[in-house]
């Protein structure tokens, strides 16, 4: 009997098929206790955010188990089998704790070391106990996790690595733009994750005289707005599909969907008024925006898989394996070392 997780997420689904995977609490206890009825399963527990789903269970036979929770996962959502496998990831035994320590420590997050995935996993977990369909292998798996984690936002600076990339993007957009901040500029921000939330935030702080805000899931940019206008910060609401039209109506725009495809391409840059600028800024990894935007007249942008790559080379900490990354991988090592033993 070992550990198996099947699932899918933002570095290997695109949003839109998330989305459509996403389960609510009761939605999650209906399909665990599925998939314990299964032949091959005895546990299960399964993680569901905006970012990730996927199915922790134990199971006495590997092939016969990931067929189980596919079978169950086409059931619950109604996407065909042949759709799920295409996005799908596994995991077994040794791998899928490794795993769950890796993402509960943030590591695998859109915004490396994200404190809400520990949050998320631990629901997760209380879910599935008091279900009753944790046992003795998953109880044991989640607290050692759920104990990396902590580990690692105690004893690392990793919490500020995501903020920290948002601010040196927004550093080196300021500069090109010949600014010291946003007083008195309209910003469009793309996406409501926890990227784009921290975009708004930054956005907010330096003086955004207004956020619009875009989302494929509507009511998801009208929490972000909402936030927004809690902080003293002007913010309203487009519809995703209406994104290039409101590209004429700001001078920088921000994205941070994860998409599988540009949000932002040449062709939806409008023609600028003479010495009229538009911003961009792309906090995506696969990129969001098409490099060939720069090449419009009065676009500039910012692409953060160059920065990431250019900050990353010049940080010696990285080198010598002390960054808050190369720390927080030494942890969920030891941890993952203490649960095997």
């Amino acid at each position: 009997m070992s550990v198996l997780v099947v699932g899918m997420s933002h570095q290997s689904a695109p949003v839109a098929l998330l989305e459509k995977l996403s389960m609510d609490p009761a939605v999650q206890n209906n399909a665990c206790g599925m998939l314990i009825h299964s032949g091959s399963l005895s546990e299960a527990m399964i993680i569901s955010t905006c970012n990730r789903l996927e199915v922790y269970t134990v199971t006495n036979s590997f092939h016969t188990g990931v067929q189980d929770v596919v079978r169950t996962l086409t059931e619950i959502s109604g996407v065909e089998e042949d759709a799920l496998r295409s996005y799908l990831y596994v995991r077994y035994a040794d791998a899928a704790a490794e795993h769950l320590m890796t993402v509960t420590a943030g590591l695998d997050s859109m915004v490396m070391g994200e404190q809400q995935i520990i949050g998320q996993v631990r629901t997760a977990y209380q879910l599935a106990a008091d279900q009753g369909t944790v046992g003795p292998r998953i109880h044991s798996l989640a607290q050692s996790a759920l104990h990396a984690g902590k580990r690692v936002h105690t004893e690392t600076s990793i919490d500020e690595a995501g903020a920290s990339m948002v601010s040196f993007a927004f550093d080196q957009a300021l500069q090109r733009m010949g600014v010291k901040d946003l007083s008195g500029k309209k910003v469009l921000v793309l996406g409501a994750g926890a990227m784009a939330s921290l975009a708004a935030t930054h956005a907010g702080k330096l003086g955004a005289a207004e956020l619009v805000v875009a989302n494929r899931t509507r009511d998801r940019a009208e929490r972000l707005a909402s936030h927004a206008r809690q902080a003293g910060v002007a913010a309203r609401v487009v519809d995703f599909g209406d994104r290039a039209r409101a590209l004429g109506q700001v001078d920088m725009a921000i994205s941070a969907t994860g998409a599988q495809n540009f949000t932002i391409r040449a062709q939806d840059i409008p023609v600028l008024p003479a010495r009229a600028k538009l911003m961009l800024v792309d906090l995506s990894l696969p990129r969001d925006i098409d490099d060939a935007v720069a090449e419009r007249p009065g676009a500039d942008l910012v692409n953060i898989e160059r920065l990431s790559r250019s900050l990353n080379a010049a940080d010696t900490d990285v080198a010598a394996g002390t960054s808050p990354h190369a720390q927080a991988r030494r942890i969920v090592n030891e941890e993952l070392e203490a649960y095997a033993s």
